[in-house]
């Protein structure tokens, strides 16, 4: 049994190398019609209309990207044409064909001249020998001693060999003069060899092989479809605000990589967060639990007084690592970032061509005009600037991943956040920066009475007036909070004086104030505390706020 399976095996393979052995060779051009980007790799799309002859037959697609993923390359063909196999090689291609083809002439002339420089050798070897004969003859002739030799005789047969002798020495000086201007010839042939050498260079291409059969001639469309490395998008927001009674604009823009090795033209573009070589298992859920330790934002900005949701910065190493095998862009940074559990896909509107020249381009995906609601928040004790924040609700339907935002109000540039979706609950908090047409002043007043001595006992008073006002042209919302010291000493005192208006949550000291201004409305509200401690433990009970800022200065 073992005999006839290695029999029948060794058949199989004489046959399929007979087999592609004599099918023929078609070299197919192809067009680059649809790509679809993934956050790392992408799949590209060639298309052909082609002639396939009776029989087997060889297509060869040249020119494809060095970085494709072998065992995702695919291709579909009509007509009835059966594809057999698909190969992925590497070619070796000398730059300058015509180059190349010089040099083999020129190395053929080489060849040439060597062979006639081997007949001048040998011709050269001939006379040699004849004169070394002659001069040995001459040698004899002179000491003979037979008396039947005539002196006339003798004079004659060394004429003779005189002028032999001087015949054969012009011939080997001819020879060497033409072997001389051979060898010129020769060393001047390699000399520009050595030269063309010197600035054609070979290079590697990348060939894609697919061996197909069919029973008849046909003219069929055939698609090629591969993984190939080198391509990556990020998407990017512009967020546009004419004023806090109007909607908010959210320009979903992407900024695309192509470092592929193909360049496209006019060429159908998908984005899409897919895995492009995501496992064929079943998944499977994993247990749900819920605990108090879990961490709910509730906004996905990183402004204000929204948490800072900074993703995780990934070195190329660690980020090819992840990458699942395919090759990333080398003209980008990479980062850890959270993508929808079901892949989010958009049609790019217009074709788009790109080369692959490793520079970022920017692509419309798309434009949501949404209904928002707006409140400002500020901490005048930090900073007297009051925050704008949008409030979308409703979000989850945008298909937004987190990414860096452009913040654009009443058409100026007001600075930059990023967006983080999966931090965001049932309303999406999105910071639109500072707006000086709601001014705020917290200032502290002064009294004669703030500080007295009761006994051993220091008691301080703090007051601070707050005034808010809305110059806007209409009616707003303003959050602001504040706070009172809370005491972590058994001997140190603090009593709330005045704090209407504000919501007190008595163990922070924060104090939380919810305004309604109508248009140029002002506002006015107080704080006041004392705080009575041992007048031996001195306190500071008034600490200016601005001094424990750091910053950077000149130094003269």
């Amino acid at each position: 049994m073992k005999f006839f399976l290695r029999f029948f095996s060794i058949v199989f393979l004489y046959n399929s190398h007979l087999l592609f052995a004599n099918n023929s060779e078609k070299e197919i051009k192809s067009e680059i019609t649809e790509v679809s980007i993934f956050l790392n790799g992408g799949m590209v799309t060639r298309s052909s209309n082609t002639t396939i002859p009776a029989g087997y037959t060889m297509l060869i697609f040249r020119g494809v990207s060095s970085k494709i993923s072998k065992q995702t390359i695919k291709a579909e063909i009509s007509n009835s044409v059966k594809v057999l196999s698909v190969e992925y090689l590497k070619k070796s291609i000398t730059k300058g064909r015509q180059d190349s083809l010089k040099i083999k002439s020129l190395k053929d002339s080489i060849a040439s001249i060597a062979k006639e420089i081997r007949k001048i050798d040998y011709q050269t070897a001939v006379y040699e020998s004849e004169k070394q004969a002659i001069d040995q003859n001459n040698i004899l002739i002179k000491g003979s001693t037979n008396a039947m030799m005539q002196v006339g005789e003798l004079q004659k047969l060394s004429d003779l060999y005189r002028l032999r002798y001087a015949e054969i020495g012009k011939q080997i000086f001819i020879l060497n003069e033409s072997k001389l201007n051979l060898e010129l010839k020769k060393k001047n042939a390699e000399q520009i060899i050595d030269t063309l050498k010197s600035v054609t260079k070979t290079t590697i291409s990348y060939i894609i092989q697919v061996f197909v059969k069919s029973t008849e001639a046909v003219t069929a469309n055939i698609k090629l479809s591969y993984v190939a490395g080198g391509l990556a998008w990020a998407p990017k927001y512009d967020i546009r605000v004419e004023g806090v009674d109007n909607k908010i604009n959210i320009d979903y823009l992407a900024n695309i990589i192509n470092e592929s090795g193909e360049d496209w033209n006019n060429v159908k573009v998908k984005l899409s967060t897919a895995d492009p070589l995501q496992s064929a298992n079943l998944p499977s859920l994993k247990p749900w639990t819920l605990n108090h330790n879990q961490a709910y934002g509730n906004s996905g900005m990183s402004e204000g007084r929204l948490n800072d949701y900074s993703p995780k910065k990934l070195g190329i190493s660690e980020a090819q690592q992840n990458s699942g095998g395919i090759e990333l862009a080398k003209g980008v940074t990479y980062e850890e970032v959270e993508v929808p559990a079901i892949a989010i896909e958009f049609d790019i509107k217009d074709l788009q061509t790109i080369p692959s020249d490793g520079k970022p381009y920017l692509l419309d995906v798309t434009t949501y005009n949404l209904n928002a609601s707006f409140e400002y928040f500020a901490v005048p004790k930090v900073d007297k600037a009051a925050f704008l924040l949008a409030q979308i609700v409703g979000w989850e339907k945008l298909n937004l991943m987190e990414g860096s935002t452009s913040i654009y109000f009443r058409g100026t540039f007001v600075g930059s956040s990023y967006i983080k979706p999966e931090y965001a609950n049932d309303t999406l908090d999105i910071s639109l920066g500072r707006d000086n047409k709601v001014m705020i002043n917290r200032v502290k007043i002064e009294d004669k009475d703030d500080q007295k001595f009761i006994g051993t006992n220091k008691r301080e008073k703090l007051t601070y007036r707050i005034a808010v006002r809305n110059t806007n042209a209409t009616p707003i919302k303003l959050t602001f909070i504040d706070q009172i010291p809370i005491s972590q000493e058994g001997d140190i005192e603090v009593n709330v004086i005045e704090t209407k208006g504000a919501e007190l949550d008595k163990l922070s000291g924060q104090l939380k104030y919810d305004v309604s201004l109508a248009p140029s409305e002002a506002k006015e509200f107080i704080i006041s505390f004392e705080v009575k401690y041992p007048k031996n433990k001195p306190i500071k009970v008034s600490k200016n706020s601005n001094i424990s800022n750091r910053k950077t200065r000149s130094k003269f």
